[in-house]
């Protein structure tokens, strides 16, 4: 895992006889490594990936990922497109109109991929 190019992470919560874990799940193009921890933080990064992994880690915006990030972070599109259409919510027109202006530039880069696709 620690010599992988790219690193896809999530971790979600786990009971244990009644006790509080977490499971976490690591995934390659080619290995999935999945484990059970009493942490949620950033130690289990380590523990994992080492403290120099060189790869690209895509995950959402929990901290401990934002912690162990790298200049080769990738967040997860998904979870930016919800936090985007979250902005559009918001009691401030200023910030809606953002929110707005953003989900109008992300549909145009999906129609742009699509078209370079075909």
């Amino acid at each position: 895992m620690r010599d992988q190019p790219a690193v896809h992470i999530d971790e979600t919560g786990w009971k244990e006889a009644g006790a509080k874990m977490w499971a976490w799940v690591f995934c390659t193009s080619l290995i999935a490594f999945f484990c059970i921890r009493k942490s949620r933080g950033s130690d289990v990064l380590r523990e994992i990936l080492g403290t120099t992994f060189k790869g690209a880690l895509m995950s959402d915006f929990y901290s401990a990922y934002v912690k162990f990030a790298s200049p080769r972070q990738q967040f997860c599109l998904a979870h930016l497109i919800r936090d985007i259409r979250f902005l559009t919510t918001l009691p401030s027109k200023s910030t809606q109109r953002f929110g707005l202006e953003l989900l109008v530039f992300f549909r145009s880069q999906r129609r742009l991929r699509r078209l370079n696709e075909a």
